[in-house]
């Protein structure tokens, strides 16, 4: 039984019960043999106590990583604090076996001093997610505006032939347009090629298509 518990390399659950229970009937047994067991016993259970500490380290570092792309900082804060009360209350657990008053008493202004900082942590963390909300409504208001104005926007495309000299002349002025912009009850004019025409009237048509 003790030869099997050394060979587990990192303890076995079945294993360290059969051995218990063997221990706890084994009456019969010298003080060196049952310490031996019981030694073995110890030594596989902080096996076990190892591997599950380790595996809940692993588990909490990837919900970290997982929380932290979500955007859920209050969820990361909240398992650290959770993580180091557990931390001190364990010393005050020991330190209350010992009986030092004074460590006792260290131990449990750690604790509230822990309680506050948390406060202040979450406090922040919520002041910042509002934030961040705040401006999103407000980034989202402003391309509405933008949009709403762009779609108010009229325009009206029409081709005069420029009266030429030259046929050079006459085929630069085949490519010149008039555009006619109405804001309101106000009427724009204005001469410009017709690609950077072509090209204003299609980014009107986008803006209108992404306003809905």
């Amino acid at each position: 039984m003790v030869d099997a518990l050394n060979a587990a390399e990192s303890g076995n659950l079945g294993l360290i019960n059969s051995a218990e229970r063997a221990a706890n009937s084994m009456n019969l047994m010298n003080d060196q043999d049952l310490g031996v067991l019981r030694s073995a016993i110890d030594s596989a259970k902080s096996s076990m106590d190892s591997l599950r500490d380790s595996a809940q380290s692993t588990l909490d570092t990837l919900q970290d990583e997982l929380d932290g792309y979500l955007g859920r900082q209050d969820e990361i804060e909240k398992r650290r604090y959770q993580q180091e009360l557990a931390d001190i209350k364990a010393q005050l657990a020991a330190a209350e076996s010992t009986g030092d008053k004074s460590l006792i008493t260290q131990l449990k202004e750690a604790e509230k001093t822990l309680n506050k900082v948390y406060a202040y942590r979450t406090a922040e963390i919520k002041a910042q997610q509002d934030a961040s909300e705040k401006q999103a409504i407000s980034d989202a208001a402003t391309a509405k505006q933008q949009t709403t104005a762009a779609s108010s926007v009229q325009t009206n495309v029409t081709t005069q032939t420029q009266p030429s000299t030259t046929p050079t002349a006459a085929a630069t002025s085949s490519d010149t347009v008039v555009l006619q912009l109405q804001v309101g009850n106000s009427t724009f004019d204005a001469q410009a090629k017709r690609s950077i025409v072509n090209e204003l009237v299609a980014e009107i048509k986008r803006l209108q298509s992404v306003g809905g």
